[in-house]
């Protein structure tokens, strides 16, 4: 089968959550036999020498002008796809459709199915993967909020009635989605995966870890979050202790704590891996956000314990008090974070079972699942076509 894939991300440098995916289930596609182009306006740079798919960067989102600006206000659309999308992207990617004549057509995430939607409407089969709702939840009852809430859902239900098939990553938003939205798109869970386990090893006591693109508005909350209402605590308790962020910064001269000696910005580093296996704990303090969390299973596998909030580790099905620590409030989740710092045994009790949960959860899994999402979603575009 030749499989279209156009995606918000690249697969090419897997360095956050996004990229994960696609390239996890990009190598499930490949490893399956199937023919795999995809279409990413994330330059990226990366790719493995050899790759086993064709990769092209499509034109970048559009930077408004001011007359785009006041089109965008009165939009039915939400501001930001008024904003950005690109008409010469759309027509990229009906350009590749022609030349690929793919058999099926996956879009990952928000921006990517509004192209697919324009591109294909409904005349591949066509799945829809990452599709977060809780992500763009509004956080308060504003006019603003409320408006911008309804554009996302009139957009969701636009989007839902051209494709064959959507795709959640926790049973929640598939719950939601299916009561709320009532879509005719049939809708899957394909839950995040886990790498393979690394045997836990020799760590730097006093490193706390955050992992999250700075750029994401979500993850900036979190962090300066935390470091108001948690951190002071958690400094007294335990002297030297470090927290050490990694993920795309942006403008580390634009974050307030840049100059911290208790605060390390460490931007994209070149071994993940190796900084997940060597630091104390994951620290996931956050309060929004849709999706379920990869870094919270690359922990797991690698032998780091997590203290995260229950948004941090929503989704994956984790069991609080066994697999992570899970608190809300402040002075608790640096209460718990002062607990695995000092306590060797409770670490290694949480890193023995977080383990065995990466185990159960790995990448194979989910790439097996999504298998199936794709060939449902064919059979069902075929049905509907001959009904």
């Amino acid at each position: 089968m030749r499989v279209l894939y156009v995606s918000d991300w690249s697969p090419a440098s897997p360095t956050n959550g996004g990229r994960r995916r696609c390239s996890e289930l990009v190598r499930g596609l490949i490893d399956a036999g199937h023919e795999v182009t995809v279409l990413t306006p994330d330059g990226s740079p990366g790719q493995p020498s050899g790759a086993a798919y064709a990769l092209h960067v499509l034109s970048p989102s559009v930077e408004p002008d001011p007359g785009r600006r006041f089109t965008a206000a009165i939009s039915r659309l939400p501001r930001h796809i008024a904003l950005h999308a690109s008409t010469t992207t759309t027509r990229e990617v009906i350009s590749h459709v022609e030349r690929v004549s793919p058999d099926l057509v996956v879009a990952y995430e928000l921006m990517s199915a509004v192209y697919v939607s324009r591109a294909v409407g409904t005349t591949l089969p066509t799945v829809y993967d990452g599709f977060e709702p809780f992500a763009y939840q509004p956080l308060n009852n504003g006019v603003r909020a409320r408006l911008r809430w309804a554009k996302l859902l009139g957009l969701f239900r636009r989007l839902l009635s051209t494709f064959d098939a959507y795709v959640c990553s926790s049973p929640a938003e598939l719950g939601w989605t299916s009561q709320t939205l009532r879509p005719k798109a049939l809708g899957f869970v394909v839950r995040n995966g886990a790498p393979a386990i690394t045997p836990a090893g020799a760590y730097e006591p006093r490193r706390v870890l955050y992992s999250g693109s700075l750029l994401y508005d979500a993850n900036r909350d979190a962090v300066e979050y935390f470091l108001a209402d948690g951190w002071p605590q958690l400094r007294a308790a335990v002297p030297g202790v470090q927290l050490v962020i990694t993920g795309e910064a942006g403008d580390k001269d634009g974050n307030p704590w840049q100059m911290r000696d208790d605060v390390v910005v460490a931007g994209l580093v070149d071994d993940y891996p190796e900084i997940v296996r060597t630091s104390a704990v994951l620290a996931v303090p956050l309060r929004r956000g849709g999706g379920t969390r990869v870094k919270v299973l690359e922990a797991f596998a690698w032998g780091c314990p997590v203290v995260a909030s229950t948004v941090g580790v929503a989704g994956l099905g984790v069991e609080a008090g066994v697999h992570a620590l899970v608190a809300d409030d402040p002075d608790e989740f640096a209460g718990l974070l002062i607990k695995v710092l000092t306590d060797p045994d409770l670490r290694g009790r949480l890193t023995i079972a977080a383990q065995q949960f990466a185990r159960e959860n790995s990448w194979n899994r989910s790439q097996a699942t999504f298998l199936e999402v794709l060939d449902r979603a064919s059979r069902a575009h075929t049905s509907a076509a001959r009904g």
